[in-house]
């Protein structure tokens, strides 16, 4: 199918801002590299970036062109990108910078009037609770006690064979109660 040459040059100009707005694709990926430092997320957004840049320019290809492959589309997007980049991408840079600190302060007041006062109310009722627990535990440990069973009993690995060793009383109340019960 033939274009015209105001059609292409329509379609260059239309590349040149399509390339912007990948630019502009570009610098959020870059935003989000700034607040998540993680390589496999980092490569996982470069995919996508790259996924992203292939479907827009096929799409853009595909409605001006009709499919066919141009290169003044392809430089058009190009130079657009490029010249984003240079030129608005530095603003944009710093406009993000500093919605980051922005960002970042905000979160730290948020932090500091929501979630270390519901820690401190966490941790005092865990206090309370481990306390509750303590009188019954050690009644048990008591009773358990009298009765010649330890609460704890010791695992050691030998030779890939696990045996478990019980204290000494532990033994000696299971002989009474094995003598017992012959």
């Amino acid at each position: 199918m033939e274009i015209s040459i105001a059609g292409q040059t329509l379609a260059f100009i239309e590349s040149i801002i399509c390339g912007a707005a990948l630019g502009v694709v570009f610098d959020l990926f870059k935003l989000t590299r700034k607040i998540i430092k993680n390589k496999i997320i980092i490569a996982v957004e470069d995919i996508i970036f790259l996924v992203i840049c292939a479907l827009t320019s096929f799409s853009f290809m595909l409605r001006v062109s009709s499919g066919e492959i141009r290169i003044f589309i392809i430089l058009g997007i190009i130079i657009g990108f490029i010249m984003y980049y240079f030129s608005v991408s530095v603003i944009v840079n710093k406009i993000f910078d500093l919605l980051e600190k922005l960002l970042k302060g905000f979160f730290k007041i948020v932090k500091i009037i929501i979630f270390i006062p519901i820690y401190k109310i966490m941790l005092f009722f865990i206090r309370i609770i481990h306390k509750m627990a303590e009188k019954p535990y050690k009644l048990l440990k008591k009773v358990m006690r009298n009765f010649g069973i330890s609460l704890k009993s010791t695992v050691t690995m030998m030779y890939n064979k696990e045996t478990i060793r019980v204290n000494r009383k532990s033994k000696a109340a299971a002989k009474k109660r094995k003598v017992g019960k012959e």
